[in-house]
Order: structure tokens, then C-alpha cells, then sequence
């Protein structure tokens, strides 16, 4: 479905809706203030994201969750996007919102935040009150403390302006305030302790730099020494110096930990350390040749063999031939045992799709007969019944002819493609017509000898390039049949709640349901169609690697809430998810060759 710009007042709810729960969101802000936001409650933050970088004016998007706590805007992202904070901020304005903006990781540590006007004025007039002295505890969380992370310095924030100085000067200045200024000067006690506790925060600098984004917390606790120390609370700084001494030891002994962990693991002599360099053009070609014997067996046969030999390519991509060698062997075994397609079970398969097509033309002979009038509906849901009874095992029978390399192949393609084409438009008297010329192909092809020029094709492309075409045909069938499923979803839920006082609104919106398909759109057919036409080299793999992201998108789809529970939905039986994942996995191995 394409995309459809929000209405700015539909946008707000959908911020405010943040207040209940979190709420997924992609931003993108563009030139000119031309900033693009959506918002939506099912779809994942990467889904929304790639909307919003195709369809907004910037090239940089933020993708996560937010959620809204009073007048602060807190937001979980993936990725960091410099000035994130600054920008959302803007635009929430531009929709009459005045909320201050939290940018987190997704651990929940702080990136970045932008104060409101109000909150900025408020924290301003509280760093220049002279009451920091009598009220500490205030003071480490209202001024605005930073870690200059490039060197580890700590620095204090106020006014909006950092001071030149990266420490503060612990004796009294010519720049102190009037207030500092008026204040009593200090004994040589305080002055003792005054320096013994800048000694200490220079002490810590160096070691919670070197901690990191870990050392982030105890960086903030440090610079609020500052403002301790610059108010006259030296009791105050001393405790919080010792807690935040307590929590580098506790950081340091974890940090070295982990080191050491590490360090033992680098130490430890691997399997593929002690053994030399192994060729892998042996099993590369048990691999390849065991693809090629897969193209010999239905679907249900080949699955465990599939999931072999992908194991198989997978080890091999990472040298790891004995683990190849021994999927390989299981594999050739599985292959030995399976029974392959012949020219009999061909016929007995177009047989059992005849008798069914024949069997579903007699149904409606006799109304046909009595020449009772039947309506435009009636008649589409008797061809509907008739195509869904059908086509199922006509599929199966076109399958077994394209590998047994029988008959008119490309007539039978034609014929067949057509027939589900119209059964995709609707028009399924013209599907069921089609689909009876298919049948009477296939009938034709059991009998007749192999085709010789499609064999001298197949021989001649190469077994990877076979193994991309069949798994094309395969996802493009399941793509065809997660349709049909939802179909039959949407007619059980219409069936059983229709005229049912109180479930007038679920009948009516199961349309609602084809919307989860949108993100199971047609680009890996795309892709795989351009990769069967480019040659190998640098170009294959990089279409290759598209098709494998393309995966990536579709499984993070089929991971969603919908899909876990759709086939569990009360009202029919439907095979949706699990489909569409054993489809992906023909795909990713047929790339993996």
C-alpha cells in the first residue's frame, strides 16, 4: 500500500498516544524545514524508517520508540543522529508542542536532551542562585554538566557556554560572581580542603575517560563536584567524590575482567589454528552437485535436504570443511533414499487435477440444466470454489512436468500463469478456464518424450543459475498462496461474525488484513530476476547481498505480532507463516551456493 501522508491533527493524537505506551516512530529531517514524521503503532521503527527515507526531502532518518512523560519528549534510537534533540524539538513546536526532547540509546543511557525555553530560563536563574550553597543535592541535577569525551575532561555547562578553563579554579577569582564575591573568605582549613578536593576530581579524570560510554554516569557525578565545589560545599563534594572513587574501582575491576576474559580466549590455540589450510573445491562440487539432484524432488522431499546442504554452504563459506564434509555425506544419503519424479506419477498427479476440474464443471451441469437464473455473485463464488479446488494440485502437476522435462513447457507456463493471474484479478470463470487448458497440457506431457531442447538448456546453465530460477518460481508461488490464505481468512471471519449484533465493525474491516502484507512486496522476485541475468562476478554478489537484506526485511516482518498469531486466529486453518519461512530458507540456500 502506498504511502499516505498523516493530517497534522491525526499526527498529534498519535504523539500524545505516547503517554499510554510507547509508540514506534521514524523521523526524517529535511532541508528547509521540510522535516517528515510517522508515527504507528504496529509497524517496526525499520519498516517506518525506510518510508520515511524514501518518501522525506533529508538523507538521514532516526528510527525507534518514544514515549511521553508529562512536558518530556524521551525517545529510544538504534542509530545516533548528531543534533537529533534540537531538530525533533522544532518540529513538535511547529505542531504546538512544547516539550523538552530526550534522545536515548537503546540501553536507556543519554545521548543527547533540548531544554524548553522555560526549563532552560528556570535552570539558568537556579546555576547563578546563590542558594547552590545551601541546597547541593539540587545543584548536581539542575546545572548542566558535560564530559568533553575526546580527552576526558570534565567540564560545567552554564548559561549555555562552556568555560575556557576545562576545571574550575578552586580560590576565589577576579570572574567569580558578585555573590562568590561577597561570600566569607575563606580560612587556611578551607583552603587545605579546598585544594585536597580539586586533587581528587584531576585524580579521576584520566581513569573515567579511559572507561568510555561506561564511565558516561560517573563522568556526570564528577562535574556536579564542580558546581559543589564552586558553591562552598566541600562536605557535600567530599561524599560524592568518595561514592563516585567507590564506583571507578567497581568499573575498573569489571573492565579488567572482561580484558582478561578476552585476552584467554585470544590465547586459546582453535581448531582451524592447528590444522593447515584446507581445499574447498572438493566439497564445493559435492555441493553443487547435490543442488543440481534437489531440482529431481517435490518440495516436501527436498526441505530436510535443503536445510543440509545449507548448513554444508555455510561451513564452507567459513572454511570449516569437516563440518561441510559430514552435512554433505548426510545429505548424498538423504538424496540415495528419496524417490525421484517419473513420467507415471506425473500422469497420475494430472489425472487427480482432471478428475477434480471435471468433478467441479459437473457440480453446476444440472443448474445449468434446469436454466435457473443465477447472479453475477453466485456465479463468481461457484468459479471461486471451483479454482480454489483446483489449483492447489494443478500447481503440483505443473511442478513435477517442469522437472521431469516433458511435454510443451512453455505452453504449459503460459497457460497456468495466466489462469492464476486472473484468479489474482478476481475473474475466476476466466481462471478456471484456464486453468482446464492446463490440464489438458499437462495430460499430453505425460506421454510425451523428454523435451531435448529444454534439457540442452538446463544442462547447459549453470547449477547455481537452475537453483536461483527454481527458487524464484518457489517464493513467487508462496507469495500467490499467502494471498489466497488471508482470503480464506478474511471470508471465515466475514462468514462468522456477519449479522452478529455487536460484530457489525469486524466484518466490515477485514480488508485491514492484506495491509500486513504490503512490506512482502514483489522486490526479491525483482532482484532475483535481475541476478539470473547477470553473469558471475562482482555484480552477481552484489545482487546477491540485496536479495539476502531483502530476507533479513521479510523474516523481521514475519517476527511481528500478526504473524506469530495469525495462523492460531480461531476461524479457519491457515499455513501463513510457516510458509513463507520455508520459502525464504529455499531462497537464502540457493544463494548460499
Amino acid at each position: 500500500m502506498a504511502y499516505v501522508p498523516m493530517k497534522t491533527e491525526e499526527l498529534k493524537k498519535m504523539v500524545m498516544m505516547g503517554k499510554k505506551r510507547p509508540m514506534n516512530f521514524a523521523y526524517n529531517p529535511g532541508p528547509k524545514d521540510e522535516d517528515l514524521m510517522i508515527i504507528d503503532r504496529i509497524k517496526q521503527p525499520d519498516v517506518l524508517g525506510r518510508t520515511a527515507k524514501k518518501e522525506g526531502k533529508g538523507t538521514k532518518v532516526a528510527a525507534g520508540t518514544f514515549e511521553l512523560e508529562g512536558k518530556k519528549f524521551s525517545i529510544k534510537v538504534a542509530k545516533e543522529l548528531p543534533g537529533l534533540a534540537k531538530k525533533l524539538r522544532k518540529y513538535l513546536k511547529k505542531l504546538d508542542f512544547s516539550f523538552s526532547i530526550e534522545v536515548l540509546d537503546l540501553e536507556g543511557a543519554v545521548l543527547e536532551a533540548d531544554l524548553t525555553d522555560e526549563e532552560q530560563q528556570q535552570q539558568d536563574q537556579k546555576a547563578a542562585s546563590p542558594a547552590q550553597e545551601n541546597a547541593p543535592a539540587a545543584t548536581q541535577t539542575e546545572t548542566q554538566e558535560t564530559v568533553d569525551e575526546t580527552d576526558g575532561r570534565l567540564t560545567q555547562v552554564q548559561d549555555g557556554k562552556q568555560p575556557e578553563a576545562n576545571m574550575p579554579d578552586p580560590e576565589p577569582s577576579e570572574q567569580h560572581s558578585e555573590t562568590q564575591a561577597t561570600q566569607e573568605p575563606p580560612t587556611a582549613d578551607t583552603s587545605a580542603q579546598h585544594a585536597a578536593l580539586s586533587e581528587r576530581l584531576r585524580a579521576l579524570q584520566e581513569p573515567v575517560a579511559a572507561l568510555g560510554k561506561s564511565g558516561a554516569p560517573l563522568g556526570k557525578a564528577a562535574a556536579a563536584v564542580v558546581a559543589q565545589i564552586k558553591a562552598g560545599s566541600l562536605e557535600t563534594a567530599d561524599a560524592t567524590l568518595t561514592k563516585i572513587e567507590a564506583g571507578l574501582a567497581k568499573a575498573q575491576a569489571r573492565a579488567a575482567a572482561v580484558q582478561e576474559a578476552e585476552n584467554a580466549a585470544d590465547a586459546k590455540p582453535t581448531e582451524t589454528d592447528a590444522k593447515p589450510a584446507v581445499d574447498t573445491a572438493a566439497v564445493r562440487a559435492r555441493a553443487a552437485a547435490v543442488t543440481k539432484e534437489i531440482e529431481g524432488l517435490q518440495n516436501a522431499e527436498a526441505d530436510p535436504i535443503k536445510k543440509l546442504l545449507f548448513q554444508a554452504l555455510t561451513a564452507i563459506k567459513a572454511q570449516d570443511v569437516p563440518t561441510a564434509d559430514t552435512m554433505l555425506t548426510e545429505a548424498e544419503t538423504a538424496l540415495q533414499n528419496a524417490p525421484a519424479v517419473d513420467a507415471e506419477k506425473i500422469e497420475e498427479q494430472t489425472e487427480t487435477a482432471q478428475n477434480a476440474a471435471e468433478a467441479n464443471t459437473a457440480e453446476t451441469e444440472p443448474e445449468a440444466s434446469e436454466n435457473v437464473p443465477m447472479d453475477d455473485a453466485k456465479i463468481a463464488a461457484k468459479s471461486k470454489e471451483k479454482w480454489e479446488a483446483m489449483s492447489a494440485q494443478i500447481q503440483t502437476s505443473v511442478d513435477a512436468a517442469m522437472q521431469a522435462r516433458r511435454g510443451d513447457l512453455d505452453a504449459i507456463n503460459r497457460a497456468f500463469n495466466f489462469a492464476k493471474s486472473q484468479a489474482d484479478a478476481g475473474d475466476f470463470t476466466s481462471a478456471v478456464a484456464a486453468a482446464t487448458n492446463t490440464v489438458k497440457l499437462l495430460k499430453a506431457a505425460a506421454t510425451a518424450p523428454v523435451n531435448i531442447r529444454t534439457q540442452d538448456a538446463a544442462d547447459a546453465a549453470p547449477d547455481n543459475v537452475v537453483a536461483y530460477r527454481k527458487s524464484r518460481i518457489d517464493w513467487n508461488k508462496t507469495r500467490t498462496g499467502l494471498q489466497a490464505e488471508l482470503t480464506k481468512l478474511q471470508m471465515a471471519i466475514e462468514a462468522q461474525t456477519n449479522g452478529i449484533e455487536g460484530l457489525e465493525e469486524i466484518a466490515q474491516n477485514t480488508g485491514v488484513l492484506f495491509d500486513y502484507l504490503d512490506e512482502i512486496d514483489a522486490s526479491l522476485e525483482t532482484t532475483l530476476d535481475a541476478l539470473l541475468g547477470t553473469p558471475d562476478g562482482p555484480e552477481r554478489e552484489k545482487l546477491k547481498d540485496e536479495a539476502i537484506k531483502i530476507i533479513g526485511t521479510y523474516r523481521t516482518t514475519l517476527d511481528s505480532d500478526f504473524f506469530k498469531s495469525v495462523d492460531d486466529n480461531g476461524f479457519t486453518n491457515t499455513a501463513i507463516r510457516n510458509t513463507a519461512l520455508t520459502a525464504l530458507f529455499g531462497v537464502e540456500t540457493a544463494l548460499a551456493a
